[in-house]
């Protein structure tokens, strides 16, 4: 795990597993107002002055509830190399955004599983926030807390197209799998951040709490029409 940046609560458990947000000394009890963030120590090239990266990740992660009304989510991220953990970003601001709830140069996938009622849909979603916590695009998601979720998020250069996929399996078994999938067009990465960015995953918790886990994280990238491709690839942790 060299190759990792861990800010704020986030911390590395001796199964390899990356928790986001704190917990009490058991492991067990998840606490209020925490913010943990994991990421990729090496910027990432995301444009030139004629060309725009593909990217692919994919992250296997759950978010283990309390009491029945698990809070708050995980998101991945892409931003400024210099990127910090905004003051007053815990809970619904899931560690990106600061209190107003916008912030330049930033792009997201957000995996929320509470509502907050000021910006939020009225439902649990994945979300694509293009600098601002108010999702561009979302889907309902519902009944995930406890499971594991698998999320493949791509960015095709070329259509300039975010898209999510995520299935959720009950104690990581493959049956009885629920798959959602959300998608955005017209997401031109190189006006919105700059050449290289840093790119990670953020988790938080609020007045409502939950245990969010990375069980593991893959990245991959390439700038598109080179005939040598500058790639990032990574693994946090083997599957668990």
């Amino acid at each position: 795990q060299e190759d990792l940046l861990l800010q704020g609560d986030a911390y590395a458990l001796e199964n390899g597993i990356l928790r986001l947000t704190k917990t009490d000394a058991s492991g067990t009890v998840p606490q209020k107002n925490s913010v943990g963030r994991v990421l990729y120590s090496a910027p990432v090239h995301l444009w030139d002055s004629s060309r725009l990266a593909t990217f692919e990740t994919t992250i296997r992660f759950a978010i283990t509830h309390t009491n029945n009304n698990p809070a708050d989510g995980i998101a991945f991220f892409l931003a400024p190399q210099d990127t910090t953990i905004p003051s007053g970003s815990q809970g619904g601001d899931l560690g990106i955004f600061p209190t107003s709830g916008s912030q330049d140069h930033v792009v997201a996938v957000e995996f929320d599983v509470y509502v907050n009622g000021q910006w939020d849909p009225s439902y649990r979603h994945i979300g694509i926030d293009i600098e601002s916590r108010d999702s561009k695009k979302t889907t309902e998601w519902e009944s995930v807390s406890g499971q594991v979720v698998t999320a493949r998020i791509n960015y095709d250069a070329n259509l300039k197209r975010l898209s999510v996929s995520a299935t959720a399996s009950p104690q990581g078994r493959r049956v009885n799998q629920e798959t959602y999938t959300v998608t955005y067009d017209n997401v031109n990465l190189k006006t919105l951040l700059p050449e290289y960015v840093r790119v990670g995953i953020s988790g938080a918790t609020g007045q409502e709490v939950a245990i969010h886990d990375i069980r593991s994280w893959y990245f991959f990238s390439y700038l598109v029409n080179i005939a040598k491709k500058e790639k990032e690839d990574m693994y946090i942790a083997q599957y668990v």
